[in-house]
């Protein structure tokens, strides 16, 4: 039974694009999760752990703060909470019940990214043979994005450990390339930039030119990475989306909506789930807005960054607990870090680029990372004691 709610759990978060539609989409993951609940209910599996509960709580006290004070909603804050609360729930306790050494959960993820990978480089392949030249590779995912983000881990490790695997690296960095996502190249580049693990020594600066070397060649020889590279550079600097491309225009207006509530509420934020709200409120203030029409509300739920959503729904103090778990749970000794790191890669992209409180493989790298450093250091302790 361990094994089917594992293994069911670890493939369900690679199929967004299974579904059916019923009026609303339903994912295969949600069937996954709603039975897998069942079976650890029926086993009495199921705990909440105090800081889970320590968690709810803040968010609804400021959620209903913010609600008294009209920057919230209480279906929106509603929503979010029992959303974050059954994600979070459900990954830390299947984790707990299956109680794999983490290293091992890191392999099978591993596997499941090599395979992803295969499977969306024969897709390529044949959506080129049949004439759609603009294909960008996603795999079972539903965008290029998503599917660098979820990946973004795998390549770093597989680089990391290129000589245990070299098919497993190349594959995983094929598919990558060919996403054509800005997404994956940062990964590939921030993969590179934290390689060693001393940043900052004389010897990486080979691997910091080569690196260089290939942004420089995917901004100059890739149309895509371009616009949005030049387009995000000039409407950062003047707040002015007028003839922004759609990726620049999310991030741009949702960074501007941001700054807005900061201004005002910079502490707790407008709410849990405000954005929405937030961004209707402000958007019409952006120079240049006006040239999108239906457009103005792209992301808006979710800001387009999930660093900007918890700083416009929970203020400073959200984004500082965020940094706060990222810097506690962070091993650095010996080979640790290589599976920290390869985590921190998918956080950089879920702050910077996807700003959803519950996609479905959050929780499963949030989780991963926290049990790393628990295990690792119980069983550094042990050794001291046993010594």
């Amino acid at each position: 039974m361990k094994n089917y709610i594992f293994y069911s759990t670890l493939i369900g978060i690679f199929t967004e694009r299974l579904f059916v539609h019923v009026g609303i989409d339903i994912k295969l993951i949600y069937g996954i999760f709603f039975i897998n609940y069942l079976i650890l209910l029926a086993f009495n599996k199921i705990i909440i752990p105090k800081f889970l509960f320590y968690i709810v709580f803040y968010l609804a006290v400021t959620s209903i703060i913010a609600c008294v004070f009209k920057t919230d909603q209480p279906a929106a804050a509603i929503a979010q909470l029992l959303g974050i609360s059954v994600s979070m729930l459900y990954f830390y306790n299947i984790y707990r019940y299956t109680d794999l050494d983490i290293e091992t959960v890191f392999d099978k993820y591993l596997q499941v990214s090599f395979y992803l990978s295969a499977i969306g480089i024969l897709i390529f392949v044949f959506e080129i043979v049949n004439g759609h030249f603009d294909y960008r590779l996603q795999s079972l995912m539903n965008e290029p994005a998503h599917f660098s983000g979820i990946i973004a881990p795998a390549f770093y490790y597989s680089l990391k450990k290129y000589k245990q695997s070299p098919k497993r690296f190349y594959v995983i960095a094929l598919a990558l390339i060919l996403s054509g996502s800005s997404v994956g190249y940062i990964c590939i580049l921030l993969s590179a930039i934290i390689y060693n693990k001393k940043i900052f020594v004389l010897r990486n600066l080979i691997i910091y030119c080569a690196a260089a070397f290939l942004g420089l060649a995917a901004y100059l020889s890739l149309e895509n990475v371009r616009m949005r590279v030049d387009d995000t550079a000039k409407s950062s600097a003047s707040l002015d989306v007028t003839g922004a491309n759609l990726s620049t225009y999310a991030l741009i207006s949702n960074l501007f909506v941001t700054q807005q509530v900061l201004m005002h509420n910079p502490v707790t934020g407008n709410g849990l789930g405000s954005h929405k709200l937030s961004h209707q409120k402000y958007i019409g203030d952006l120079t240049g807005n006006e040239t999108f029409d239906e457009l103005q509300d792209l992301n808006a739920e979710d800001a387009n960054s999930l660093l900007l959503r918890v700083l416009s729904d929970l203020g400073l103090v959200g984004a500082f607990f965020v940094f706060r778990f990222i810097g506690k749970f962070y091993l650095k000794q010996d080979d640790w870090y290589i599976l920290s790191r390869a985590v921190l890669i998918y956080f950089f992209y879920k702050l910077f680029r996807e700003g959803h409180y519950f996609s479905p493989e959050m929780y499963f790298f949030v989780f991963m990372y926290y049990f790393h450093y628990q295990q690792k250091m119980k069983n550094n302790l042990d050794l001291i004691i046993k010594a």
